[in-house]
Formats: C-alpha cells, structure tokens, sequence
C-alpha cells in the first residue's frame, strides 16, 4: 500500500498559528518509541509521511501543552474539510479512498433516509433496493417499462400513432384522414366527434385573426364593398362602379367626367388636352403660360419682425415689417419667389452687389408705410424689381431744396 499521510493545523484559542510546535507520531495506544516526528511551520501546519500503514496516535508538544489524538478515540465534528476521504475495512487490509470530480461549483450528496441497515449500491452500477425510494426529478435514459396494467400519463412526447386505441384519445382519427387534402374540426352544431373538412389550394390553415394571405384565388365575390385596395389594374374596373359619366377602359383608367363625393358635387371634366375644368370653369396646366380672366387673390401673411435675415411664414407673398432692425438679406428661397413687404417703420435695408440688390444700388432708410417688392434669384440672392415710397418723390425733393445739404429723406 501507498504511504500513509498524517497533516494538519496548530492554532492558539485565539485563532493565531503556531510555529514550531513538534509533533510526534506513535504506534496505537502506546508513548514510545516515536515512529516519525516534525514541528509545524510559520502557518502552523505539519506533515509526517509513514511508510507503514496501521493504526497511530498524533502527539502535539508546545512548550510545557500536551495534546494526543488517539486512533481510537470518537471524534464528533459539525463539518469535516478533506481533499479526500478514507475508509478503511475492518481487517486494515484495504482502504477505500473517495476522491471527488473536478468540481467547478459546490456540491452536495444527500443520503437516503433509511430505518434500519441498507446498502448503497456502487455508483454508477445497477443498484437493488429493498426498499421504497423516493425519487425527485428522475431522468430515465430509455428505461424498459413493460406493459402496464393502467395509468394515467401526462407530458408524454414520441408516443408512436400504431400505439393509440380508437376511442382512447379525444379526437377520432389522428393521421391519414383521407386520399384527398383534409383538415380536423367539426362543422356539425353539437358536441360529437371531429369530422373531416375538405380544403382547397396549399400551404398552412388560414386563421380568422389577422391572417397573412399568399398569392389567395378569391373568385368573384357576388358583392362586397373594398376599402384599401391597390394593384388593380384598371381592365378589372367594370363600367359604370365609378359613377355616373361616359368613360373608356383601356391599359388605364380614362373618364371624361370625373365626379367628386356624390353626383350632386364637384365635378372635374376636360376640356382640351393640358386643361380641365372643375364645375365648369377651365384650369390650364400651371407649367404653362396662363391667361387668367377673373381676379387674383394673394394671401398676406403674419406680421415679420425685422432682423438680420427675417423669417417669413408660408401663409402668404404679402408681409409687414415691424421693428426696426436693419435688414441685410432674406431668407434661401426658390428663384422666382416674389414678396411684397410694407414697413411699419424705420429701419435701414442694407445693399449689396449680390444677396441684396436694391433700386438704386445704395443703403435705404424705410419709413413707415414703404412698400417694396423683391424677387428671389436663388441661392439667397434678391433683387428689388419696385418701390414705393411713403413720402412721395415731389415731397422729397422740395424738401431737398429747401434744407440743401440734408439727405433725402426717402434713401
């Protein structure tokens, strides 16, 4: 047999180690001779290695404190750390070492609670039991369990179809409903079996909740009113479900006559190509010159405070001006753009060669009342296209000719 190892730990009552303690080994129950002897290191612990295994007594010497551990003594302990544990037979001819796995996390071996002498089994072997046992979450890797009489089973998966007794299940029939494309349900009012229900096209059931239709052949519904519907194409509009009017139904959809909301609403007709009317008055295309015979409406906006680069509302073309922060450019807008501003009161415009373009290529002084009109050409450059003054030019010059040397009042 291998050595046998004796080891362990010396500590004060108060917990601290202590060194150099000696430690001597002796045959059981005896005081001499000393089989093997060793002190104890800085953390208190010791080790004698004995080449011949039998039952021995530990004897700690520390100055004038004698401690014996005899082999025969009871040892009563509420928790015992080893690295591995050994059981010897009654005869000391063999030992039976119980070393644990490489463990990655505690563990814990719960025995069987028993009332009288059993044996445990060898683990991992077939095992005999004389007794009932309690299992908690068993797993059973293909056990045999033979026929039983009856039983009631629950969770159980891969059951095999030839194994099912007609009547023993809730449905009637399980597989192999049928030569043709079948479903299991019930279209009979009451309670009774299920029945086969013939299908039509492929794929999965379709449920009534939110179903996802692919590529569906509807037919032709008898009537039906559809809401949210796009990809018709237009051959599949029958004549006359879009309303009174004459109209053609060729690649796409053509009417002469369109009406909006109900017979007795708007009505959009053409007149020529590019041109419609609507209720009878005609409307150009707008990308083409227009010739309009009635009177223009142009929105004026809310009122713009003045500022460096005012902000202006898409509510209209028409603005006043109030404040009187100077002016140095407008706002980035599409060539083409075109305000009219009337200036509450003074303020000064300031003119430059590119963004800001005034009619008489000088800073302007406004007064209240001024009106000017400016158009965008792009890139936040404006020209100043007309102007009209508050005070009139007849007024400014008189003025200029009685103060001589004074600036116009009007730049």
């Amino acid at each position: 047999m291998a050595n046998q190892l004796f080891a362990g730990y010396v500590f004060t009552d108060a917990g601290a180690a202590i060194s150099g303690a000696t430690v001597n080994l002796y045959d059981f129950d005896t005081t001499t001779p000393v089989r093997a002897t060793t002190t104890t290191n800085a953390s208190g612990y010791w080790s004698i290695s004995h080449a011949t295994e039998g039952r021995f007594d530990i004897e700690i010497v520390n100055g004038s404190s004698i401690r014996r551990f005899k082999y025969a003594s009871e040892i009563q302990l509420r928790t015992i750390e080893v690295a591995n544990f050994r059981v010897r037979n009654p005869a000391f001819t063999f030992d039976y070492d119980i070393v644990p796995a490489a463990i990655t996390a505690d563990r814990q071996l719960n025995l069987p609670l028993i009332t009288g002498t059993d044996t445990l089994g060898a683990l991992g072997l077939a095992a005999t039991w004389t007794a009932v046992q309690t299992l908690n979450s068993p797993v059973f890797v293909t056990p045999a369990l033979g026929t039983p009489a009856s039983g009631v089973m629950t969770n159980v998966t891969g059951l095999p179809t030839a194994g099912l007794v007609d009547g023993a299940v809730t449905y009637a029939k399980m597989q192999d409903v049928s030569a043709t494309d079948r479903v299991l349900g019930r279209t009979t009012a009451g309670a009774g079996d299920v029945e086969e229900i013939a299908t039509t096209g492929s794929g999965s059931v379709v449920r009534a909740t939110s179903p996802t239709l692919v590529t569906p052949a509807l037919g032709t519904p008898a009537s039906g009113v559809g809401t949210n519907l796009t990809g018709i194409p237009a051959a599949a509009i029958l004549a006359g479900s879009l309303g009174a009017g004459a109209y053609v139904i060729s690649t796409s959809l053509q009417a002469a006559t369109v009406e909006l909301g109900h017979a007795t609403d708007t009505t959009l007709a053409r007149v020529s190509a590019g041109v419609i009317s609507v209720e009878g008055n005609s409307v150009a295309m707008l990308a083409l010159a227009q010739a309009f015979t009635q009177r223009q409406a142009w929105a004026k906006g809310a009122d713009v405070a003045s500022a460096g680069t005012p902000t202006f509302g898409t509510d209209g073309n028409a603005f006043d001006i109030t404040g009187t922060t100077t002016i140095t450019t407008l706002p980035t807008l599409a060539a083409g753009t075109r305000f009219t501003l009337q200036f509450d009161g003074a303020l000064l415009l300031t003119h430059n060669a590119t963004s800001l373009v005034l009619l008489d290529a000088v800073n302007h002084l406004t007064a209240a009342g001024c009106i000017h009109e400016f158009i965008s050409e792009g890139a936040g450059n404006w020209r100043e296209v007309s102007r009209r003054e508050a005070t009139s030019r007849f007024a400014s010059a008189m003025m200029a000719r009685v103060f001589p040397g004074r600036p116009n009042p009007a730049q």
